[in-house]
């Protein structure tokens, strides 16, 4: 996620922060790395600690709330790969009419073994980039709650109690995906 609001965000000042070749600004990204290192190494444990207390609760569970954190965080695998295609679909776009130049020349020695060395530069469906990065949002975030229901389903064997132990989680991932929809359509 830090990923893609650096690198296809609208907001140059976040981008300026990790340009250090260009703008010798070692301060800034000093700081970008300490506030990303907190966020990824303390607070979204932190908050996925309260969700799993919270599903916790919810579901009259009785074992430790780590243990239930450990369990839930492979609800998060999905939506985390499908946000990296969707990443990768701009510049997959913007870069496909190099990969046949490249199969002709595939060394960069100056050959043209399929005569493609004059192929035009062509950005590939341009106006479907967002709706293909929205489906891969909305297919990670139907995988994540597909995970998290197997889960705590595995872990109270009761279904209703397994739905108000998801619950929090479910409710985490939907803002998030909501927050991934925003950002890729604007």
């Amino acid at each position: 996620a830090a990923y893609c609001v650096v690198h296809l965000g609208h907001w140059p000042a976040i981008r300026d922060c990790v340009n250090v070749l260009d703008k010798d600004n070692w301060g800034l990204f000093g700081l970008f790395a300490a506030v990303l290192w907190t966020v990824a190494l303390a607070g979204l444990p932190a908050v996925l600690y309260l969700l799993s207390w919270a599903g916790k609760r919810l579901a009259g569970r009785e074992e430790r709330t780590f243990s239930l954190l450990v369990a839930s965080t492979g609800a998060l695998v999905p939506l985390g790969l499908f946000l990296w295609i969707a990443f990768v679909v701009p510049m997959l776009s913007a870069n496909a009419s190099f990969v046949a130049q490249s199969l002709s020349d595939p060394f960069g020695w100056g050959w043209d073994l399929f005569g493609l060395r004059s192929t035009p530069w062509r950005q590939l469906w341009p106006e479907a980039v967002p709706w293909i990065q929205a489906a891969c949002v909305l297919a990670g975030l139907h995988y994540s709650l597909r995970n998290a229901w197997r889960i705590w389903l595995g872990l109270t064997l009761e279904p209703r109690k397994a739905l108000r132990g998801m619950l929090p989680l479910a409710a985490f991932l939907l803002v998030l995906a909501a927050g991934l929809l925003f950002f890729f359509a604007d």
